[in-house]
């Protein structure tokens, strides 16, 4: 059974758009308690969570001295780059999920979630940090991390989207509200985006980059 977590704690930080994207985890994850996004020295760049935020920003770097430890094994064993550490409790559980060499999303939960579901969430998270600040995809990401989407010929489009697959699981989309470009400041950079329902009924949206012929699932 699922512990009930406490309400989100009084910031004590500006809102900004990595608030917005650290607010959309915490809310698509009941179990999460402390989501952040954290740089390379453990400085917590902002963060949501169900406990004071000194204490949220403890953790943050709490979990980053666990990366900086597989970091040095690395170099040790040449075990090459690290990408997502998940550390299992008999209570909570630790994650972090890289975003690039300088930064990296954090989180602490209550066990109960299913790992699938978490690894999903984090990743929508980091690929919407990576569009915000226009940080390309790091070579070391996961292969099967990447989006597989099959596409049709649409009245008024190039394209939509019929169905995906994600983590070796195939989703029909049965519905497609709406598109619209997400505009870049960096010239040949826009993005295709489309609002769409899944089989199993979740709305999320599909962003598509022509460039590099890339996808990503978000909220």
């Amino acid at each position: 059974m699922k512990e009930k977590r406490p309400p989100e704690f009084e910031r004590d930080m500006q809102t900004s758009e990595f608030t917005l994207i650290l607010r959309r985890f915490w809310t698509a994850i009941p179990t999460v308690v402390v989501a952040a996004f954290v740089d390379q020295e453990g400085e917590c760049i902002d963060c949501v969570s169900s406990v004071e935020p000194y204490e949220a920003r403890v953790h943050a770097a709490q979990i980053m001295s666990i990366v900086g430890t597989t970091f040095s094994l690395r170099e040790k064993h040449r075990f090459g780059e690290p990408h997502t550490i998940e550390v299992a409790t008999s209570e909570k559980e630790l994650w972090a999920r890289r975003i690039n060499d300088e930064y990296t999303m954090v989180a602490v939960a209550y066990q109960g979630e299913k790992r699938s579901r978490m690894k999903r969430a984090l990743l929508r998270a980091v690929r919407e940090f990576r569009d915000e600040v226009n940080i390309t995809r790091p070579p070391w990401e996961p292969p099967a991390d990447i989006i597989q989407v099959e596409t049709r010929s649409a009245t008024g489009w190039q394209y939509a989207p019929v169905a995906f697959t994600e983590e070796g699981t195939r989703v029909a989309i049965s519905d497609v509200f709406g598109r619209w470009i997400k505009s870049s400041d960096i010239a040949g950079q826009d993005k295709v985006c489309f609002r769409i329902r899944t089989e199993f009924g979740e709305e999320m949206t599909l962003m598509h980059d022509p460039r590099s012929d890339e996808w990503i699932s978000l909220s």
